[in-house]
């Protein structure tokens, strides 16, 4: 199973909440090689998306955006990041301000972001409101992407 796993997420951008956590986690337990993969953050994407925020934690976004509580479990916590992410892409694609002035930040101040993908169509005209293709919904994307950091609240 780990040999599998490790060739899966070879030459992928990895997108986590607490990416630290799972960068030190499959680095030790999975292959070494996964310790310099390009991870993608949702704490960084939450943090500028939801500036007043009272914390970043995974089970406050699942509980406030669609009040369930987060069950601990890694493919839940998955799942739940999906959700998260997910809700976050519609919210932006609908016109949502707080998406929009999101990306407004990022475009100013982080223009490399991969973020600003998933919040494409936040404050732009003719925004997409159907869901993105299947290939949003992997974990790990073969799309290169530049690893975005920010101070972050716990």
């Amino acid at each position: 199973m780990r040999d599998r796993l490790r060739e899966e997420l070879r030459g992928r951008a990895i997108v986590a909440h607490n990416a630290d956590f799972e960068r030190h986690f499959l680095g030790r337990w999975i292959g070494g090689e996964l310790s310099s993969a390009v991870y993608l953050d949702t704490q960084d994407l939450l943090a500028v998306a939801h500036p007043d925020a009272p914390d970043l934690r995974l089970e406050s976004f699942t509980r406030s955006m669609f009040g369930t509580e987060e069950r601990h479990r890694a493919l839940d916590d998955a799942a739940d990041t999906l959700r998260v992410m997910a809700r976050i892409a519609f919210g932006a694609q609908g016109g949502e301000p707080r998406y929009a002035a999101a990306r407004s930040a990022l475009a100013n101040y982080a223009p490399d972001s991969p973020w600003l993908a998933l919040l494409a169509g936040a404050g732009e005209a003719g925004a997409r409101t159907e869901p993105a293709g299947e290939r949003s919904h992997a974990v790990a994307s073969r799309v290169p992407a530049r690893r975005v950091r920010r101070d972050r609240r716990e």
